[in-house]
């Protein structure tokens, strides 16, 4: 092989990794201001799981806290913006899961 030439895992595993520690930094943020963007209340029973295609995936404790939190959908969606504007979020996704 050429000395011009690289092999792709040799280029891409440093932006793959960026990428990956980027990520995290910022799930770790969310998650450090989910009571802010959620609430006391709501923050009580749910927590931040992901963001995918302008979604934000929340995971509540029992099925009983999902009316109450899409009650809160368009408050949660603005106060996630507000903090993350880049991201854009315009749906709600809550997925109950036991802790």
């Amino acid at each position: 092989m050429s000395q011009y030439y690289k092999d792709a895992k040799e280029v891409l595993a440093p932006i793959i990794e960026k990428i990956i520690q980027t990520r995290d930094s910022k799930s770790e943020e969310i998650k450090k201001r989910w009571p802010e963007i959620s609430g006391p209340r709501i923050s009580q029973y749910s927590s931040f799981l992901r963001i995918e295609k302008k979604t934000l995936f929340i995971a509540a404790d029992d099925t009983r806290y999902i009316p109450l939190i899409l009650a809160q959908k368009k408050r949660i969606i603005d106060k996630y913006n507000s903090f993350f504007p880049s991201d854009d979020i315009k749906y709600i996704k809550v997925i109950v899961e036991s802790y």
